[in-house]
């Protein structure tokens, strides 16, 4: 692989600890928005038209709710061992970041803000006078990360050749393919595993510097 200049972490299981953003969304609004009717709507429309789901869950189940909640989730946010260490080594040997995240911008926002990445690409989800508005946009969907990352690298003249992407779930794979160097990390897919340059287990995102070069 050609030198590192670019290093793009996925956010929920990599950055943050928690495995996913909006699996805590679900669980926090069952009591108004069914978890059960929404993993139903996912496995249903996801991986197909991931605008679709949002508009049915966002839209329609989650529109006019407290935003409380959300905040809650987001002000709960914790690093994985390791990170604030690992992006400071990446920095100091003149390697960018990115986090690029189908999770909200409000997320991925206090990420930068903690830990000064420089560039992130997430998913807008509006909350205004302490409601859910329903409104979106979702720039990252489910299964097109590679082409979000490809046309990126595109416009800020990166050789993909010199991207190493670091994920721990299916819908990483297609960043993965992009890049020049793939890490599955405490990767909870078998799948992801199988199609990685690199597989650690554990939650310690300092093991990732090792192939970093």
């Amino acid at each position: 692989m050609a030198r590192t200049k670019l290093v793009v972490f996925d956010l929920d299981g990599v950055i943050f600890e928690h495995d996913s953003f909006y699996e805590q969304m679900y669980d926090k609004y069952d009591r108004w928005a069914p978890k059960k009717k929404i993993l139903e709507i996912c496995d249903r429309h996801l991986k197909d038209s991931t605008t679709k789901a949002a508009e049915l869950v966002i839209g329609k189940m989650w529109a006019g709710l407290s935003d409380k909640g959300y905040w809650e989730i987001i002000e709960n946010l914790k690093l994985n061992p390791g990170v604030k260490e690992t992006v400071a080594e990446l920095k100091k040997k003149g390697i960018k970041t990115m986090i690029l995240t189908s999770a909200v911008t409000d997320a991925s926002d206090k990420a930068q803000k903690m830990l000064s990445i420089d560039y992130v690409m997430a998913n807008w989800m509006e909350t205004k006078g302490g409601k859910i508005t329903g409104r979106f946009k979702w720039s990252v969907l489910y299964q097109k990360k590679g082409k979000v990352l490809s046309d990126f690298c595109r416009s800020m003249c990166f050789d993909l050749k010199e991207v190493a992407c670091v994920g721990d779930n299916e819908n990483d794979l297609s960043m993965m393919e992009e890049a020049g160097l793939s890490i599955a990390f405490n990767a909870k897919s078998e799948e992801l595993k199988k199609h990685c340059d690199v597989v650690i287990e554990g939650n310690d995102l300092r093991e990732i510097l090792k192939y970093i070069k």
